[in-house]
């Protein structure tokens, strides 16, 4: 599932990851720089609100973020790789 706003823990610094390839659920721990992107994120959020969403206002969906990276590629004239 997508993380919501609920899976945040700014004390821990932390943002819980309940599905997660291959991998039993666990907390990912993140630096300065991921819990200011959380936090901008959250702010102004429901704890059942996801956090992340599509500039619509919708959950982003398997193989949104392909289109995006093949531009990217484009764009920079390197060979294509996997999202992770």
């Amino acid at each position: 599932r997508h993380a919501e706003v609920r899976d945040y823990d700014p004390e821990a610094s932390t943002l819980w990851l309940a599905e997660v390839k291959g991998v039993n659920p666990r907390p990912a721990y993140l630096d300065a720089a991921g819990v200011e992107l959380v936090e901008r994120h959250i702010d102004g959020k429901n704890p059942e609100d996801f956090i992340f969403v599509r500039p619509d206002g919708l959950q982003w969906g398997k193989g949104h973020q392909r289109r995006r990276m093949l531009a990217a590629f484009a764009a920079a004239a390197i060979p294509g790789t996997t999202y992770h």
